[in-house]
């Protein structure tokens, strides 16, 4: 008599007719791209074999990337073009998907789409369609060994806290963040190579932001502050990833009220960025940074300087949603303080539109914001 074995629960993914459009059109266009290429060797007289070979190869290739969609999907994330990773993961998913069926084995490829089109979704401010990506990640464990291994759970963990924590979700977010420390420090705490210990810092530096948020300042800034330990004795001192730790740990100095604190880690960071060669995000970070450090500067009085550095802020690194929304409330505070109260609210109207957009959201600074505005308004009358 056989064994009862409950049947493997399949990873249900709903994809909407735009993701399908995307996915279709994306091939075609790949169809075209090879059928001119072909079109043009033949036009240019050359050798039949040269043709075949050169078809051949573009064929392969098509096939690969439709296989491996997900993973190319990621290299394009990293190299900060979200908008095609994007693109990329929904063909991954509409045409990929099915061909990896075949084979049996899925290399953790619809996992990784999943995870680029959530966090596409929050970089839109989409919240609610973010969560509605991550859950059937959480509902059905993947049982390919590629796909259930700890990077992949830390990730899925730490977007759907952000999810939670944007969203207004407290406690969910709080204990999806304490999970995804806990992931992280059992997968890469034990053996301390310096592949583990870059994982770890990473998810030291990204959870502490997210406490630092939800109010849990003295856990926020122990875990940053091992985040900034790990990665200036990994990267050293002066590097790009010693500041991008310095702005979170700075952010949250900043929540805590410590003014002081995170002020000297904000231009600590400055001058790292500020360094020849030493910012390889194109000004993204350096943003970030600026902004935060601009905040500081208001709260001391120094407003000034912090126009400055808000004007400079405005202009860097490809922004969501939410930290474009944030640095129009920074620079609208900058220009109340040197008395420009009609542009001033011009630039709280429109941080307040921003964050209209973004479903279900739900942050200290929208309240702030929006009583800043009315005191303004009623100032100018």
């Amino acid at each position: 008599m056989q064994g009862d074995k409950s049947p493997k629960k399949e990873l249900k993914v709903k994809l909407g007719r735009e993701t399908y459009l995307n996915a279709y059109m994306m091939l075609l266009i790949m169809l075209i791209l090879l059928f001119l290429t072909g079109w043009a060797l033949f036009h240019y007289q050359m050798p039949g074999w040269v043709i075949g070979l050169t078809e051949s190869l573009l064929v392969i290739l098509l096939f690969l990337l439709l296989l491996f969609g997900g993973f190319v999907a990621s290299l394009i994330a990293a190299a900060r073009r979200l908008n095609v990773a994007a693109l990329v993961a929904q063909m991954d998913l509409v045409l990929g998907r099915p061909m990896r069926k075949l084979i049996i084995f899925d290399f953790g490829m619809t996992r990784l789409s999943l995870l680029i089109l959530a966090n596409k979704a929050i970089f839109d401010g989409q919240l609610l369609d973010a969560e509605a990506l991550l859950k059937p990640l959480f509902d059905v464990p993947e049982e390919d060994p590629v796909a259930s291994n700890f990077a992949f759970d830390c990730l899925e963990k730490g977007l759907m806290a952000h999810v939670f924590a944007w969203t207004g979700r407290k406690k969910e977010a709080e204990r999806m963040l304490e999970a995804t420390i806990s992931a992280a420090e059992d997968a890469y705490g034990r053996d301390q190579g310096k592949d583990q210990s870059i994982m770890l810092a990473e998810v030291y530096c990204n959870t502490g932001c997210m406490l630092g948020l939800l109010e849990d300042k003295e856990r926020a800034l122990g875990v940053l502050s091992r985040g900034l330990s790990m990665r200036e004795q990994i990267y050293g001192a002066e590097t790009e990833e010693a500041a991008k730790a310095l702005n979170n740990l700075g952010q949250v100095q900043l929540e805590a009220g410590d003014l002081t604190g995170a002020e000297v880690s904000l231009r600590r960071a400055r001058k790292i960025l500020e360094t020849d060669r030493k910012d390889t995000s194109g000004g993204a970070v350096l943003g970030y940074v600026l902004d935060t450090l601009a905040t500081v500067l208001l709260e001391q009085g120094q407003s000034e300087e912090a126009y400055e550095l808000s004007a400079r802020a405005l202009k860097l690194g490809q922004l969501d949603v939410h930290e474009r929304a944030a640095r129009l409330f920074t620079m609208g505070r900058c220009l109340e303080k040197r008395g420009d109260l009609r542009r001033a609210i011009n630039y709280h109207d429109r941080a307040l539109a921003g964050w209209s957009k973004m479903q279900g959201f739900e942050h200290p600074l929208v309240e702030r914001c929006r009583k800043n505005r009315e005191s303004l308004a009623s100032r100018r009358n």
